[in-house]
């Protein structure tokens, strides 16, 4: 699962980890995330959604294709200034 290693490298151990725990334990990828972000300041907020929201949406679509699912899930992210 080469991809998974290379995403979590980029989002951190925890997204990719959690979803691969995720699918072990219930046989499927999560249909809903939920990220909370903590410690942004005003000046970061594009910053954060430029990089770090379309890292995680990667490491979506790569994680769904070393599971062999389209993984779309209804994705929220929660940033608190």
């Amino acid at each position: 699962m080469r991809r998974v290693a290379c995403c979590s490298v980029v989002v951190g151990d925890g997204v990719a980890g959690a979803l691969k725990n995720f699918h072990r334990i219930n046989g499927t990828l999560p249909e809903r995330i939920v990220v909370y972000r903590d410690g942004v300041s005003d000046g970061q907020l594009e910053s954060v959604h430029k990089h770090e929201v379309t890292q995680l949406l990667d490491c979506f679509k790569a994680i769904g294709q070393d599971y062999q699912y389209e993984m779309t899930p209804l994705f929220s992210a929660l940033t608190v200034l």
